[in-house]
């Protein structure tokens, strides 16, 4: 009877999704997502948390992207998330 042997290696390939900093100015919000990969991601905008809307998409660089809002002045608050596929 022969016996079996083996080995297995398990990575976890999973690329770190989308983060976001931001800042007001002169009326407008300026977002700077960072990512890894060349991947398409978008930003999306609510104002209760419940309901999203895409505010725009764009390709992750290793570059730094600037995002604007020029509407983040016309609303008391507004929440950003950067979603990935």
């Amino acid at each position: 009877m022969g016996r079996k042997v083996g080995a297995y290696a398990v990575s976890n390939a999973l690329t770190p999704g989308p983060t976001l900093s931001g800042q007001l100015q002169a009326g407008e919000f300026r977002i700077t997502p960072r990512s890894r990969g060349s991947l398409q991601n978008r930003i999306e905008v609510s104002s209760d948390l419940l309901n999203w809307s895409t505010l725009t998409n764009y390709t992750s660089t290793d570059l730094t992207v600037q995002i604007l809002d020029p509407n983040a002045a016309a609303s008391n608050h507004k929440f950003y998330r950067a979603v990935a596929p």
